[in-house]
C-alpha cells in the first residue's frame, strides 16, 4: 500500500508530467512533418519509448515505481488539459 503523501505527490507529478508531455509532443510533431513517413514513424517510436521510460525512472525515484491506473489518467488529464488550455487560446 502507497502511503497518501506518496500518492499525492506521483499524481501531481504525473498531472504536471502530463502537460510537459503535450508540450513536448507539438514540439515533435511540428519538426517532424518535414520528413518522410518512415522516419516520422521510427521518431514518433523512439520518442514514446524515450518518454515512457523516463516516466517510470522518475517513478521509481517517488514511489518505487509502483503504477496505478489513477497516475496513467492523471498523465491524460494534463495533456487533455493542456490541450484544451492551448486550443483556447488559439482561438
Amino acid at each position: 500500500m502507497i502511503s497518501l503523501y506518496v500518492q499525492i505527490k506521483t499524481i501531481i507529478f504525473s498531472l504536471l508530467y502530463g502537460v510537459v508531455l503535450y508540450f513536448f509532443l507539438e514540439f515533435n510533431l511540428k519538426f517532424l512533418k518535414k520528413y518522410s513517413k518512415i522516419y516520422q514513424f521510427i521518431i514518433l517510436l523512439l520518442f514514446i519509448i524515450c518518454n515512457s521510460l523516463a516516466y517510470f525512472i522518475i517513478l521509481q525515484k517517488i514511489n518505487y515505481g509502483i503504477v496505478n491506473v489513477k497516475f496513467l489518467l492523471c498523465i491524460l488529464t494534463g495533456y487533455l488539459l493542456s490541450n484544451f488550455v492551448s486550443n483556447s487560446k488559439k482561438e
